[in-house]
């Protein structure tokens, strides 16, 4: 469990910076995720001597690795590790949103190899897309990241309104609406940012052990991973159950995380 003098330092950086690095409790569970990952990654390949580490050199063709990368969406997803994650660290998540808390049923997996820049999708904020002010994000990776191959973010940033940002509108042909890579989290109608966004923000390294969790306000992302093996991480959003989601929300896209007392009381009530 965190203390209290944590949780506190928490809500301050997440109030005034719009982010913070989350010490996990349990960190057995990344562990064993990431195990688990590389298993299965050595399985479906057929190659006994591929790693997390490794991965990109046996995978650099784009049609492979993408392939690749939703077989392995799917077991991550079907072992709901992200979920097992966050589970482990609900005093942090109920300390900042409350006792009621849903969490999303499909996260991502993010395979961004080195000096690929289209394996990222660029600087951007959810709320583009139309997520609410009650949503957050968790990165989670499966390996240490350094400044070269963090996310990055914009400090402050999740407190301007969207209209201020000057964006362009595009259609990503290689993203189909639907498509495989699509269901991955690349985006088929990016909304680009002014590229001197650049110069707003600031890497976040993070051991295997960490997160990054953030408003979906805040600027974040990354464009090129600059070091010399792959990032492997999830990301994963956890919401106020009681917040209103934009109506565009596909069903289902969150599922119960913890219910109050109370809550499953008017539940039975309301029967």
């Amino acid at each position: 469990m965190h203390t209290l003098q944590q949780l506190k330092q928490y809500e301050k950086d997440f109030i005034e910076n719009g982010y913070f690095v989350l010490d996990l409790n349990n960190l057995e569970y990344v562990q064993e995720a990431a195990n688990l990952i590389e298993n299965h990654l050595k399985k479906i390949s057929g190659i006994s001597d591929i790693t997390l580490k490794n991965y990109h050199q046996f995978f650099d063709s784009n049609d492979e690795h993408y392939e690749m990368q939703f077989q392995m969406l799917q077991f991550f997803r079907q072992n709901q590790f992200a979920q097992k994650i966050l589970q482990s660290n609900l005093d942090v998540y109920q300390f900042l949103l409350g006792p009621d808390l849903e969490i999303q049923t499909e996260p991502y997996l993010r395979i961004t190899r080195p000096f690929k820049s289209k394996d990222n999708i660029g600087f951007h904020r959810d709320t583009f897309y139309g997520t609410g002010p009650g949503e957050i994000s968790s990165v989670i990776p499966f390996v240490d990241l350094t400044e070269k191959n963090s996310l990055s973010v914009s400090p402050k940033s999740h407190i301007i309104p969207d209209r201020l940002f000057k964006l362009k509108q595009v259609v990503n042909a290689e993203v189909p609406k639907d498509s495989k890579r699509h269901k991955m989290g690349f985006l088929y109608a990016p909304k680009l940012m002014d590229p001197t966004i650049r110069d707003q923000v600031v890497p976040v390294p993070l051991k295997k052990g960490q997160a990054l969790v953030f408003m979906l306000s805040i600027v974040h992302g990354s464009e090129e991973n600059q070091t010399d093996y792959p990032r492997w991480s999830t990301d994963i959003r956890v919401r106020n159950s009681l917040t209103p989601l934009n109506e565009n929300m596909k069903a289902n896209y969150y599922k119960p995380l913890k219910v109050s007392a109370t809550a499953q009381t008017f539940e039975k009530l309301s029967v």
